[in-house]
């Protein structure tokens, strides 16, 4: 039967099944350059493209952007003025791709460890626990115009919280 296992062949073969198990490993991560490192990092980039993706619809003149503009008030501001903002997003954006990888590396790591199904739920928490209440805090302790923050919270919150639903259910599927 299935389950009736003979451990005393097992442990007299183990060199063969040992061999078995690293010619697997080794034919699987073949063709890649990274090697077993790829099973981590393809679905952690994958979805940090996802976030960036969403971010530029979401904050884009289709979604909410010219509300956002509205908010941020970059029309006071000088061209050079502009200039110099427009040349530090470089590092802004930089920094941004980090914070969001170490974000991303969080919620894979506790979907794979929490398992697949309920990685949704951890997503879901760490965003009530985690990010919202710093989402909301950094809006009411910002410069923002008292009259804009319910709308500003609730463009911030909610693509924050999508952004981490469907990374997790992302991670779910590697």
């Amino acid at each position: 039967s299935l389950f009736d296992i003979k451990f005393n062949d097992l442990w007299r073969y183990r060199d063969l099944l040992l061999m078995f198990v690293k010619r697997d490993f080794v034919s699987f991560y073949k063709q890649t350059v990274l090697g077993p490192l790829w099973f981590f990092i393809q679905p952690i980039f994958t979805t940090l493209v996802f976030t960036f993706v969403l971010g530029a619809f979401w904050y884009s003149p289709l979604m909410f952007g010219k509300f956002w503009m509205k908010i941020m008030k970059p029309e006071g501001c000088t061209k050079e003025e502009m200039e110099k903002l427009q040349k530090e997003m470089v590092k802004f954006y930089a920094l941004q791709f980090l914070l969001t990888l170490v974000t991303m590396y969080v919620l894979y790591a506790n979907v794979k460890w929490s398992g697949q199904d309920k990685g949704i739920w951890f997503a879901f928490f760490m965003w009530l626990g985690y990010v919202m209440p710093t989402q909301v805090a950094g809006v009411i302790w910002g410069n923002t115009e008292k009259k804009y923050w319910s709308k500003q919270i609730s463009i911030m919150i909610s693509y924050q919280l999508i952004t981490l639903l469907v990374a997790s259910a992302m991670f779910s599927t590697f």
